[in-house]
């Protein structure tokens, strides 16, 4: 069973580390992803009695991120049960996973392991329409605003009227309460990245606290930068190499999820027999004797092109 193996994994994890182990998982095969969202809050206080109250207690993430709400409180469940919170990092922890990291007092990387910027983008009813597919709205990445403000700045110098221009010629385009909302997530990732960090770092200067935040937004100017170990070193964060035995358990886990949630699989209905029952796991929270798991249920379309005709979407407990 596939739950069995990564346990065994786990469980060789919390015993090199003296740690209590949880592993947060959200899966991104292609036409199945997942992200980090409040669902999973409601599914981590029976792993985290399971594990009970523990000194060190390791968490092992797997994300390309989600939700930024979410990090805030699921970094504070956790901490609620240890005195000293670590995070590893298998391949990837982007975007809400890079705040998750922020909330831990050390985080270890694989050598394939990654981080990256914290810069959201935003959503809302008010964002632009996406011409190509009109029921969709355009995310508007917060740093871009911020950048085309800078380069009127850059352009303009001291010309108060062209600055104001800009802003006319932006809000004409986007909707004001798109950019006020663009605004308050700003605010909000600064703070959130900030208040992450004091949870470990009480006594952090406070400039010093800023330029690390900095960093981690406007200094690296685009969302898709991947953040290696060596660079998140620089950067200022608690990074720690793993042993040569913990990156390899760690990599044997990365090696389970590429194997039980097919993340190297697109995912074809076209290809799967027509009628058949669909069962598709795609996120796990679980520890070495715990499993839930975001499973997808279905058939098969018989129209052309095949489709999957969903009859149910939800966290099953495996554990």
């Amino acid at each position: 069973m596939p739950f069995q193996a990564r346990s065994v994994i786990l469980q060789e994890i919390g015993t090199e580390l003296q740690a209590g182990v949880l592993a947060y998982v959200t899966g991104d095969r292609e036409n199945l992803e997942t992200e980090v969202g409040a669902d999973v809050l409601r599914r981590v206080p029976r792993h985290l009695e399971a594990i009970g109250k523990q000194d060190r207690l390791a968490l092992v993430l797997y994300t390309l991120g989600g939700d930024t709400n979410t990090p805030w409180p699921f970094v504070n469940f956790l901490r609620g049960y240890c005195d000293e919170l670590f995070v590893l990092v298998p391949f990837w922890a982007h975007s809400a996973g890079t705040l998750i990291a922020l909330g831990a007092d050390k985080i270890y990387m694989t050598r394939f392991g990654t981080l990256s910027p914290i810069d959201p983008s935003v959503t809302n009813e008010f964002n632009p329409s996406d011409a190509a597919s009109p029921g969709d709205r355009i995310p508007i990445a917060v740093e871009d605003v911020l950048a085309f403000f800078q380069l009127a700045s850059e352009r303009g110098g001291d010309n108060a009227d062209l600055a104001g221009d800009a802003f006319r010629r932006l809000a004409e385009s986007v909707h004001p309460l798109a950019l006020g909302n663009v605004k308050r997530n700003i605010e909000q990732i600064w703070q959130l990245a900030k208040k992450l960090i004091r949870l470990h770092a009480p006594d952090i200067d406070d400039a010093e606290l800023t330029d690390l935040v900095m960093r981690l937004t406007t200094e690296l100017y685009s969302h898709s930068h991947l953040i290696n170990r060596a660079e998140a070193t620089a950067l200022g964060l608690p990074v720690e190499q793993p042993s040569e035995e913990l990156e390899d358990r760690l990599l044997a886990y990365y090696g389970r999820l590429k194997a039980d949630l097919e993340l190297l699989e697109k995912f074809d209905p076209g290809g799967m027999h027509q009628a058949q029952p669909v069962v598709l796991e795609r996120a796990y929270v679980e520890t070495p004797t715990t499993c839930d798991t975001f499973v997808t249920r279905g058939v098969i379309s018989q129209q052309t092109p095949a489709t999957l005709e969903v009859t149910s979407e939800r966290w099953e407990t495996i554990a």
